[in-house]
């Protein structure tokens, strides 16, 4: 194997060129996309799979104020564009015949936690890429 061949050799295990940061943050950018695919499993046990992609769809909306939080500028039709979308899903997300929402409070927050993931290693990957 690699490590085998490496540690025989007395080398470096990651060459010269292979910056040690990259690696770091994308390490951290596959553990968050590993744990975003568990969650969806339990996700779907809850919720159906169209609540999980309109609760997805929130993920620009929560990238675009991440984005705004590290300093980058979103124009007024894109937040004009995230918030209607945002009140559409809060819209369709509400049983009025039940008057309650359409599935457990406990499935909104799992939709809220894999989205939050979703945004944030969104994010994250867009400011490794444009600082490397």
């Amino acid at each position: 194997s690699h490590t085998v061949e490496v540690r025989a050799s007395g080398a470096d295990f990651f060459p010269s060129s292979v910056n040690k940061q990259i690696v770091l943050h994308y390490f951290g950018l596959a553990s968050l996309y590993t744990v975003n695919n568990i969650l969806t499993f339990y996700v779907l046990e809850l919720a159906d799979p169209g609540t999980l992609s309109l609760f997805k769809s929130m993920a620009p909306y929560l990238c675009a104020l991440l984005l705004r939080l590290s300093g980058q500028a979103i124009n007024r039709l894109q937040w004009c564009c995230v918030i209607i979308q945002c009140c559409a899903i809060a819209i369709i997300q509400y049983d009025v015949k039940k008057g309650m929402p359409i599935v457990s409070l406990g499935a909104y927050a799992l939709l809220a936690l894999a989205t939050s993931i979703t945004a944030t290693s969104s994010v994250w990957n867009q400011l490794v890429i444009k600082g490397f």
